[in-house]
């Protein structure tokens, strides 16, 4: 069952919010880093991450050629978050690359005008060494998570 939106205003109106698709945007993100196709991995993020992140390409590019690409990627958790003007869900993933482990958290946001939904930022954080790479929005969410 989706959370539900609600503004502590006068007359908003609530908002069901499935977290199906956001998943999907994640699972083809994961999909296409499996396949090693950086390229179109890259396209499910934003235009504001794009515009605004324009080194994370490289990185993920690096990230790719150095530790292999995405052996596996399995949902550990779902959280209701905001960007601020839309809808968002923070998917914490266990990624495991051809060589390197990671906890990866997406932040999927739908857009505002409600089309689609697509990646606004990235968080890995290496298993081994405990490093943090980070490009684009990561909330700090406080509070009970859906899953």
């Amino acid at each position: 069952m989706g959370a539900l939106i609600s503004e502590l205003l006068p007359g908003c109106n609530a908002e069901s919010v499935e977290p199906g698709l956001p998943i999907n945007v994640a699972s083809n993100f994961y999909g296409y880093l499996r396949a090693g196709d950086v390229k179109n991995a890259l396209t499910l993020f934003s235009p504001e991450f794009q515009n605004s992140v324009s080194s994370w390409p490289n990185v993920l590019g690096s990230i790719q050629s150095k530790f292999g690409s995405v052996v596996t990627a399995d949902l550990q958790n779902t959280t209701l978050a905001s960007n601020g003007h839309a809808p968002c869900y923070l998917l914490v993933y266990k990624v495991k690359r051809e060589s390197l482990e990671s906890h990866e958290k997406l932040f999927v946001c739908r857009s505002d005008d409600k089309s689609k939904w697509a990646l606004d930022g990235q968080q890995l954080n290496r298993d081994d060494t405990g490093t943090d790479l980070v490009g684009g929005k990561i909330p700090k969410i406080f509070g009970v998570s859906s899953n």
